[in-house]
């Protein structure tokens, strides 16, 4: 190999070349790393709620109108160890749009404007049973944590928020 590069003329009839035959020359665009694929973009601001739950000692706390959602798990948190949970973890969090349209975490354009928490009765510690869930309106939420809870007619709403 002589260490010349090849003439404009001569790339232009290999390519030609190639093109007659049906392959297509690899041009400098083909080496381009592909972008990455678009990722949606999470939507943070609004009011946010959460409520929070002691499953070992069935005491809750809750919060809502925070303006971050490390805010609303934190205060209910803070709530629920307050009220005696000594295992408190939040179980539900839910937002509310300021300005009515919103893309969450799963790409949903709903939001979920409350949340709820069902447990069994007698509600004494530990709780025997419980579910919560987090919907579109405080009816959903209800009738989704008491579906969760798991016992018909054993469970009770404790505790609801809507922002």
């Amino acid at each position: 190999m002589s260490g010349r590069l090849p003439s404009i003329e001569a790339c232009a009839l290999l390519a030609a070349g190639l093109l007659s035959i049906g392959l297509r020359p690899a041009i400098a665009t083909d080496l381009a790393v592909p972008a990455a694929p678009a990722v949606p973009e999470i939507v943070t601001d609004g009011i946010w709620g959460a409520i929070a739950f002691a499953p070992g000692t069935g005491r809750h706390g809750f919060f809502w109108g925070a303006s971050t959602k490390p805010e609303a798990e934190a205060i209910a948190l803070n709530h629920c160890a307050n009220a005696g949970g000594q295992d408190c973890r939040v179980v539900s969090i839910f937002r509310n749009d300021r300005h009515g349209y919103i893309v969450d975490e799963a790409g949903q354009n709903a939001p979920r404007h409350c949340g709820a928490l069902a447990v069994s009765q007698p509600a004494g510690p530990p709780a025997a049973r419980w579910g919560s869930a987090s919907a579109s309106t405080r009816v959903d939420a209800e009738t989704l944590a008491l579906q969760r809870c798991g016992l018909p007619g054993a469970c009770v709403i404790r505790e609801w928020v809507c922002t």
